[in-house]
Order: structure tokens, then C-alpha cells, then sequence
């Protein structure tokens, strides 16, 4: 099951990589742990599983982000 989601949410990345490319929308990528690998988590209870991914965003071409202090 773990490569199963693994996998399905590669593939919904990817779409929304697609459908954006072309767009002035963030672009959305899974971010890298240490390892190399995403940086994902697990947490089963008891009636449930929870998978969560993080994804960083990056700015569209031409744009960057910038933190602003909070006034």
C-alpha cells in the first residue's frame, strides 16, 4: 500500500506540474529530505492511516518569493 500511495501521489504531482507549467501558479515539488528522498510521514489509528507530504512551492518563472515581516 505504501508504494501504491507513494506512486499515486508522484502521478498527482506531476499533473499539477503539467497543467502549471505554462501558468504564472506556484509550481509545486515534493521536498527533498536529507536522504534524498521526500519527505514523507506515516500515522496509523485506530481507525485510520494519515500520509502526509511535504511540497514546497516554487514561484513561477520571472517571480520570487519574498518573506515579509509581520507588521
Amino acid at each position: 500500500m505504501c508504494k501504491l500511495v507513494r506512486e499515486m501521489v508522484g502521478d498527482l504531482l506531476g499533473a499539477c506540474h503539467v497543467l502549471c507549467k505554462r501558468t504564472f501558479m506556484p509550481q509545486m515539488h515534493p521536498d527533498i529530505g536529507l536522504d534524498g528522498r521526500p519527505y514523507d510521514v506515516w500515522s496509523v489509528q485506530e481507525h485510520s492511516i494519515t500520509y502526509c507530504l511535504l511540497v514546497s512551492l516554487q514561484p513561477p518563472p520571472g517571480h520570487s518569493f519574498i518573506l515579509e515581516e509581520d507588521t
